[in-house]
């Protein structure tokens, strides 16, 4: 079957970003689309959150004449009456013309990793790293600084990242840093802020990497990952209880095992925020109705239809 063309206006992305890119990020459209930028004569125009240097509010959306959809990964929240249809990493929006797709999904497909690759069955090998513990970030975050600076005061913390560098710093592509985690035991993989639903690239690429991740954040990250698998501050009383038992697990082997042998997703179960069929049910009606040409009016009626004949 030959794909449908759908052009995309984009607006208000990062400065790396390229409208083909969605192709990567959402697989799953590919059994019916094929996405080509076109700012001049879209079928619809997504947009972001970078129009300015506050990443905290959902900008104005174009004035394409197109149906538009709002895609963040940020910790912002979508104001659903003035977009057509929304993704983020909200669990509470209960409109259908939302869907919560937090940037870990689209960000592992991007990169030529299946969510899947994370089930136990499809889960790649694991060796335990030579080196203790990675902190690598760009920006500062209050939290996440503050307790690498206290598990510093016990041991080294590597951090070849712009924020408390204290090595050289590595390359630029995503291969370079999982390279490198494979290097770790751990990884301080905290996220910039805690939002509930909110979780990023940060926890997952640990886990991929075989570096035990040690995580602060989403307040229900467990929904989606096995509370099993991982360190959480959210377990434990405060930074100091969870550096103690950091520093225990170190040192013994079959410990820092049964951590790693644990499944990686709640259930050992796709979360539905991963799953390709209810993605491409939420796109394949937005995408008929912008392709017919009109504003989808009745996008409300169609989502819920496609949602609900998913198990």
């Amino acid at each position: 079957m030959s794909l449908r063309e759908i052009r995309v206006a984009a607006f208000h992305f990062w400065p790396s970003f390229r409208v083909e890119e969605l192709n990567a990020r959402f697989p799953c459209l590919a059994r019916k689309y094929r996405i080509v930028a076109d700012q001049e004569r879209p079928h619809i125009a997504f947009f972001s959150a970078f129009k300015d240097r506050h990443l905290n509010l959902m900008p104005e959306p174009p004035s394409a004449g197109v149906p538009t959809l709002f895609l963040t990964g940020e910790s912002i929240t979508p104001d659903m009456r003035r977009c057509d249809a929304a993704i983020s990493f909200r669990r509470d929006i209960e409109s259908p013309r939302h869907m919560r797709i937090p940037n870990w999904v689209h960000r592992l497909n991007f990169i030529g990793i299946s969510p899947r690759a994370l089930l136990s069955a499809h889960r790649p090998s694991v060796n335990r790293g030579e080196r203790f513990c990675l902190f690598l970030h760009s920006h500062p975050a209050r939290v996440r600084d503050a307790f690498c600076r206290r598990l510093s005061e016990r041991t080294l913390v590597d951090a070849p990242g712009r924020a408390l560098n204290n090595m050289p710093r590595i390359g630029h592509s995503i291969a370079d840093k999982l390279a490198l985690q494979k290097q770790y035991r751990f990884t301080i993989a905290f996220e910039n802020e805690s939002s509930p639903g909110y979780t990023t690239e940060k926890i997952v690429e640990s886990f991929y990497a075989g570096s035990l991740p040690i995580y602060w954040g989403d307040p229900f990250v467990d929904l989606d990952f096995n509370r099993d698998a991982f360190l959480n501050l959210a377990d434990f009383p405060s930074q100091d209880a969870l550096i103690e038992n950091l520093m225990v697990l170190d040192g013994d082997e079959r410990a820092w095992w049964h951590y790693m042998r644990q499944p990686i997703y709640a259930g050992d179960r796709l979360p539905d925020c991963a799953d390709d069929d209810r993605i491409f049910a939420f796109f394949e009606p937005l995408f008929d109705s912008a392709l017919g040409g009109r504003r989808p009016s009745n996008l409300i009626r169609l989502l819920s239809r496609k949602l609900q004949r998913l198990p």
